[in-house]
């Protein structure tokens, strides 16, 4: 339970990232339509090519709100877990930090702890338990 809880980090950033990237795609569709031709002279515009640019242009402005709607609460949630996280010990909040947060696997973070892989693989375990007993606790309040 802890672990997909934490597994939820990686769900957030990949909607972000995937929520910036629809938002610059409709940006670029939108220039195009009532920008420049491929020489680089400005279009004669025309009422299609204005009626075109203009739903364009509020598809845009819909969604960069939804987007920024969406984002306020993904970081929200983001930073949910990981005051969650810090309320382990130090070392048991650096582990899980850095798989879940920095993205890093268990031999990295050994490595980078200058710990053996064992013990690290030991102690994210407890810091899950450790977890999952926080997040008992903050459910039955």
């Amino acid at each position: 339970k802890a672990k997909a809880y934490l597994k939820r980090l990686k769900y957030i950033e990949t909607a972000l990232r995937l929520n910036r990237e629809e938002l610059q795609r409709l940006k670029e569709r939108t220039l195009a339509i009532g920008g420049t031709s491929s020489d680089g002279e400005r279009v004669k515009s025309s009422n299609v090519i204005e009626d075109r640019f203009a739903q364009c242009v509020a598809e845009y402005v819909d969604l960069a709100a939804d987007i920024i709607s969406k984002e306020v609460e993904l970081e929200k949630e983001r930073k949910a877990i990981i005051n969650n996280m810090s309320k382990l010990d130090q070392e048991e909040y650096e582990i899980l930090y850095k798989i879940y947060v920095a993205g890093k696997s268990l031999q990295e973070t050994a490595d980078e702890m200058n710990r053996s892989y064992s013990f690290v693989t030991s102690k994210h375990g407890t810091a899950l338990a450790h977890l999952q007993k926080i997040l008992n606790k903050e459910a039955k309040q």
